[in-house]
């Protein structure tokens, strides 16, 4: 039995030597993986004013400008960036990269328009219109079709997209009532959206309400 009890005694301590051992390499690696990827800030243009922010292809990201500045593109692990060539002059409230189709879309608050820009070359590919319109606020792009908030009407804006995310025409625009979420006048209320399975979930700003909507109905919850 002794010679048994040694071997088990041998064995025991090679596991907690191979588990301390492990440990410790975990130890040393765990401020390594804790620390920043990139920058702590990123220094926008001057006179900015971002507003809606979104992620790109890899650690890129876009970043609209209240003051028509512009899309700025950069990236977030080296920190640089610059004014996306053709896009200048732009009133970016909410932007939206549509990776599929490596396009941007910018909602462009009381303007009532919104763009669609090639999010490599800065092309212009599309330009919608919506009347009447309040302030164009947020937007989310899904298979059939991108929503837009606006803060001061109780409804979505759709714009369709055709097969393979073709670009509607203009005139194809339509809009979504919505039911459920109280609209205060002169108040900022629909804000933020986002898409989830087959609803979309936007942010009242007025009540602090996170609502769910029907992408069929615009019944919110």
């Amino acid at each position: 039995m002794a010679p048994r009890h040694h071997r088990d005694s041998r064995s025991l301590r090679t596991v907690v030597a191979t588990v301390a051992a492990a440990l410790l390499a975990a130890a040393i690696v765990a401020p390594a993986l804790a620390a920043p990827p990139g920058p702590s800030s990123i220094a926008l243009p001057n006179g900015w004013a971002p507003e809606g922010i979104t992620a790109g292809p890899g650690t890129t990201v876009f970043v609209g400008s209240l003051t028509a500045g512009g899309i700025w593109r950069g990236d977030v692990r080296t920190g640089q960036g610059a004014v996306i060539p053709g896009t200048e002059g732009t009133l970016g409230v909410g932007t939206e990269y549509e990776a599929a189709a490596n396009r941007l879309w910018v909602a462009g608050g009381g303007s009532g328009q919104v763009h669609v820009f090639d999010a490599t070359s800065g092309e212009l590919l599309q330009t919608y219109t919506f009347s009447p319109a309040g302030f164009l606020n947020d937007l989310v792009v899904t298979r059939d079709a991108v929503y837009v908030t606006d803060s001061f009407n109780a409804w979505l804006d759709v714009i369709p997209l055709g097969r393979h995310g073709m670009l509607a025409e203009t005139a194809d625009v339509t809009t979504l009532p919505l039911t459920g979420i109280t609209f205060e006048p002169g108040q900022f209320n629909a804000n933020g959206i986002v898409a989830t399975r087959n609803s979309l979930i936007v942010v009242d700003s007025f009540t602090g309400g996170l609502f769910r909507v029907s992408q069929q109905t615009g019944v919110a919850r």
